[in-house]
């Protein structure tokens, strides 16, 4: 008996300690990403606004991962998303095509970020709402010119076509899921992701499993595995 509660009690420290220091990283990249804000010279700029928004974006990712503080990464992707469209009106004499997608890429990226964090919160309508606007904004993409900003649009375009896509499988929508899944799929390969490539492919096959359609799951999951 004294064992098995000595075993409990380091099982919990030990949880405790592990807790502790990844939170402990988490702040520590939190607070890096302010002191890349405090550093940035005090005069006016198109770079500069761009890295704020960049910073924002990723202080919202960091405070995605605690239950405690989705306020504070819903407050960030908003002001990333904001500032996009206020960086454009601000620039708007000194925009060329390539200044402007970028601006659209950060601002799809607010809305694909703060989507998937209500998806994970079941506020589905919300999360429906913002996905769609992220897609709105990035399927265009794929035809543009300029090719650093096409690729890291279409990389935010798989990662959200994934999220989306499972937020409509658990929800019984296979369809729907299914469509997101193959244009995931399709962009991923595009692009030379092969771990969004087998994660939709994979992921579609249990789709197909739970519709009684065994050969063609294992056919999916068979391509999965070559990935």
């Amino acid at each position: 008996m004294r064992y098995y509660l000595l075993k409990k009690v380091s099982i919990f420290l030990f949880t405790l300690f592990a807790c502790a220091q990844v939170f402990g990283q988490d702040q520590k990249k939190i607070d890096s990403l302010f002191l890349v804000i405090e550093n940035l010279p005090a005069s006016e700029s198109f770079l500069k606004d761009t890295v704020i928004i960049d910073v924002y974006l990723e202080l919202g990712k960091q405070f995605s991962k605690n239950k405690g503080t989705l306020d504070s990464s819903i407050h960030y992707f908003d002001n990333a998303i904001g500032l996009s469209d206020k960086a454009v009106e601000k620039w708007k004499t000194k925009l060329n095509e390539e200044r402007q997608l970028y601006l659209e890429v950060f601002k799809a990226r607010g809305y694909s970020s703060k989507g998937k964090l209500f998806y994970k919160q079941k506020m589905y309508e919300m999360s429906d709402s913002l996905g769609f606007q992220a897609i709105d904004i990035l399927k265009p993409m794929e035809f543009k010119s300029h090719k650093p900003v096409r690729l890291s649009a279409l990389k935010v375009y798989s990662k959200t076509l994934m999220w989306f896509g499972i937020s409509h499988h658990i929800r019984g929508k296979y369809d729907e899921a299914l469509l997101h899944y193959e244009e995931a799929n399709r962009i991923a390969k595009m692009i030379n992701d092969v771990n969004i490539q087998s994660r939709a492919i994979g992921t579609a096959a249990v789709i197909f499993k739970n519709q009684g359609k065994y050969k063609k799951a294992l056919d999916y999951n068979f391509r999965a595995l070559d990935l």
